[in-house]
């Protein structure tokens, strides 16, 4: 495997969590070798990580548009049911208290995936990362 090959398949590794000693032993390299490898290729790691991240979003989306649809209905029978009521009611400050917590609960959901600008001298095939196991 060339040097290039091996560069590429440690991003691929490293993006997926594994350990230096466990990179090095697969592509017959040093640690430090792997570590100063990493550290040349800290962009390409980067974004290798956001797309392993992606695509797991991609595979829990069902779920997080289920919760988003969930937490937007509760609140909107919070907000339609604290209308109706008194302010002056004890139970209209639980209500007030679980709408901001909702709203809250929404804003958190809503996480934007971010790349990096810089791009270094390694060739490093996108498409390529984008069909890796997550």
């Amino acid at each position: 495997m060339t040097p290039q090959k091996k560069k590429e398949r440690l991003i691929e590794l490293r993006s997926q969590g594994l350990s230096f000693d466990s990179i090095a032993k697969e592509l017959g390299i040093a640690k430090q070798t792997a570590i100063t490898w990493s550290r040349e290729l800290k962009i390409e790691l980067q974004n290798a990580e956001a797309i392993q991240r992606d695509a797991l979003i991609q595979k829990l989306q069902i779920n997080k548009e289920q919760r988003l649809t969930l937490f937007a209905n509760l609140q909107k029978r919070l907000s339609a049911e604290l209308e109706a009521r008194s302010l002056s009611e004890l139970s209209a400050k639980e209500l007030c208290e679980m709408l901001l917590k909702t709203a809250k609960t929404l804003r958190e959901e809503q996480v934007p995936i971010e790349f990096s600008a810089e791009e270094s001298a390694l060739s490093l095939n996108l498409a390529k990362i984008a069909t890796w196991s997550v």
